[in-house]
């Protein structure tokens, strides 16, 4: 009876030892599952972490390619930039060249104009002038007269194109208002002999006539020349003479 105790004992012990050893295959098993799983989760894990790190890098890579590309063409925008400014900055020195030259041929031109205008102003004065009428007879004289003292000749018995006829009168000098070719005749009468009275232009003796008689005696001095605008005539004596003031002459005419 005690041996069938021990016999059933036993057989229950293998059966719970069995039922126990079950147990542990099965939680065994489970934390086999449960690693395998976290394993799974792992691989997927890296594996993702290795797409991201894939799809970084790809990222990079096209960041780093895309920031050359934009250097490439920022550096060929600044080259081609560089291209315009200095052609443009060529184009504006030439045409500021240009410019400078055109307004030296617009001065140019300008001054040659003006200078043509001028020039046909003075052929026009000068014609006119050639055809201005240009005479003069005067009388007088005054007695007595010193040497180098210009005779006066204060009555004007005609003129024609002289406006300055007072002074005249009142100095004996003849100022030329109009250029041109001039004749100039002097008769003067005196009883002092051995005289001689000269017609001088702008003061310069010129030609001169003489007298020899001590008798009351006249004697002509006749002189052709150009006078320009200024030049001055006059008649002086060349010593101290006594001159016939209603018998002494002076004519000055512009013969062309």
């Amino acid at each position: 009876m005690r041996r069938k105790n021990e016999t059933r004992q036993l057989k229950a012990l293998k059966e719970l030892q069995g039922i126990q050893q079950l147990n542990t295959l099965k939680t065994v098993q489970e934390k086999v599952r449960t690693l395998d799983s976290s394993v799974h989760s792992l691989l997927n894990n890296e594996l993702a972490r290795n797409q991201d790190f894939l799809a970084l890098h790809n990222i990079t890579t096209n960041s780093m390619n895309l920031m050359n590309e934009l250097e490439k063409g920022t550096r060929n925008k600044f080259l081609t930039l560089e291209s315009l400014e200095v052609k443009h900055g060529n184009s504006i020195d030439s045409i500021y060249n240009k410019t400078i030259q055109s307004e030296s041929r617009i001065n140019t031109l300008e001054n040659t104009i003006t200078a043509n205008i001028s020039s046909l102003k003075e052929h026009q004065i000068l014609t006119r002038d050639n055809n201005k009428r240009v005479a003069l007879t005067a009388c007088g004289g005054g007695n007595g007269i010193s040497s180098g003292t210009a005779l006066t000749f204060d009555s004007v018995k005609s003129s024609y194109g002289i406006s300055n006829l007072a002074s005249f009168k009142s100095t004996g000098y003849f100022t030329c208002e109009t250029p041109g070719l001039y004749l100039i005749s002097v008769v003067i009468m005196t009883h002092t002999d051995d005289a001689n009275v000269y017609i001088n232009k702008n003061n310069n003796h010129v030609i001169y006539a003489y007298i020899s008689d001590s008798q009351s005696a006249s004697s002509p001095a006749v002189l052709v020349t150009g006078l320009e605008i200024g030049d001055t005539i006059n008649i002086t004596p060349a010593k101290y003479m006594y001159v016939y003031s209603d018998r002494s002459c002076v004519t000055i005419v512009k013969v062309a």
